[in-house]
């Protein structure tokens, strides 16, 4: 059974298997969300609900281009998060590992959004 160790590999960035995983995963769900919101997207009407904080009724709804926010933003994240562990490089390992599963843990959950709101819809 494996262990988690706080050792960092000399391999750089994506030299350390978690970091690498999770960035690989936020990277394919953004891909699965665009694929998704592109295969469903001649049956979605021309208004979807997005903004679940604001007021019942039709302040909810957006256009359904916007739905292409939500992969956006998960891209946006990762990259970010990759730049932020680049210049905190090998100095706190734990640092570079949380923000690695928050990506992908930002990209689940827009992932879910997306399904979620397609599957309403349709």
């Amino acid at each position: 059974m494996g262990s988690i160790s706080l050792e960092s590999d000399n391999d750089g960035l994506f030299g350390d298997t978690l970091i690498r995983q999770s960035y690989v995963f936020g990277g394919v769900a953004c891909l699965v969300m665009i694929l998704v919101v592109g295969v469903f997207w001649v049956y979605l009407p021309p208004r979807v609900p997005l903004f679940f904080s604001r007021a019942w009724g039709e302040d909810r709804l957006a256009h359904k281009g916007l739905l292409f926010m939500l992969p956006g933003i998960g891209l946006v994240v990762n990259c970010m998060n990759i730049i932020i562990s680049q210049v905190i490089g090998d100095v706190d390992v734990l640092v570079t590992r949380s923000l690695a599963v928050g990506a992908g843990v930002v990209s689940l959950m827009l992932c879910i959004s997306v399904f979620g709101i397609v599957r309403s819809v349709i």
